[in-house]
This record gives structure tokens, sequence and C-alpha cells, in this order.
């Protein structure tokens, strides 16, 4: 079937049609359009270039806020203030712990 002078092949098109279309998308689906959301060494390597960021509160509050800042811009509109602050708080634990002595 030639949809927009593009050809689908006839399975997928019937698999549409009967609801029985399934997309297995990898974890990496979220790095492109609409989302940009980083990979998770881009992240780590931004928090990486602060020094000695756990022990600064400012910095920490920097490293709050990058965090924050890019859940919100990045993330759907489905996605609540409840919802982007664990997601926030629980990345924030982990990067503070996983990297709590970079110099």
């Amino acid at each position: 079937m030639i949809i927009k002078n593009i050809e689908y092949p006839e399975l997928l098109v019937e698999a549409i049609k009967n609801d029985k279309l399934v997309i297995f998308c990898g974890a990496g689906i979220s790095m492109s359009e609409p989302t940009n959301l980083p990979s998770f060494n881009e992240l780590s390597d931004k928090i990486a270039e602060l020094n000695h960021w756990t022990d600064k509160q400012e910095t920490k509050a920097a490293v709050d806020n990058l965090i924050r800042d890019t859940l919100w811009a990045e993330l759907p509109e489905s996605y609540d203030e409840i919802s982007i602050s664990s997601y926030r708080q629980k990345i924030y634990e982990y990067v503070y712990t996983r990297y709590k002595d970079i110099a």
C-alpha cells in the first residue's frame, strides 16, 4: 500500500487495521525528537565537570536544578509536577551517590 508516496508492506498495514501491531523500542528512543533527552553519559559528563560538587551547597542546588529543568523541558506534558519531582529526586540521589567523590 502506498500512502503519501511511501510504500508500506501489506503485513504492516494489515496489522494496523486489525489492531495487532506491536512496536518494540529501546531506551535510546527518548533521545530523539520530540524529547531530546540527554543520554545518561551526557548528563553524568556535565555533572563530572563540576569541581567537588558534593561539598558545595550552591553546586548541589545547580545539579538539582539542571536535573529538574531537563525533566520539565523534555518530558511530555502528560507528566505532572509530582511525577517530575519524584523522578528528579531519584536521579539526584543516584548521581549524588555515584559521583560523590569526583574532584
